[in-house]
């Protein structure tokens, strides 16, 4: 018999199901993103109508990679990440559009390189 603290109830699932649609409804989502190697910029069309082109040197995972390797893009079903395969590297969509680029601490480097170049 199961404990009363493992079952999911109606109302728990709906709640799910709703934050779920919301997240759908107003997060970007990807529906399409190419690189351009004679740039070396990602670009990012989202579900919300709204166009993203990144430097790929600024991405974890990303930075000093063949243009190869980042021109073999790939969308998780619902558009909310990207993935390269050759590199075994993801980013989540809606960050990116946030501007938030990798880790904590990738990001804190960033910042540093930023502040040094000025």
């Amino acid at each position: 018999m199961k404990s009363m603290d493992s079952i999911i109830n109606n109302t728990e699932i709906q709640a799910a199901e709703a934050a779920g649609q919301e997240s759908l409804e107003h997060e970007h989502r990807a529906v399409s993103a190419i690189y351009d190697s004679d740039k070396r910029k990602l670009h990012i069309i989202s579900s919300l109508d709204a166009e993203l082109i990144l430097s790929v040197d600024k991405l974890q995972g990303l930075a000093g990679s063949s243009d190869d390797d980042l021109s073999d893009i790939e969308l998780s079903p619902f558009g909310s990440n990207l993935h390269w395969p050759r590199l075994d590297a993801d980013l989540g969509v809606h960050s990116l559009f946030c501007g938030v680029y990798g880790s904590k601490d990738w990001m804190k480097r960033l910042i540093a390189n930023c502040c040094q170049a000025n």
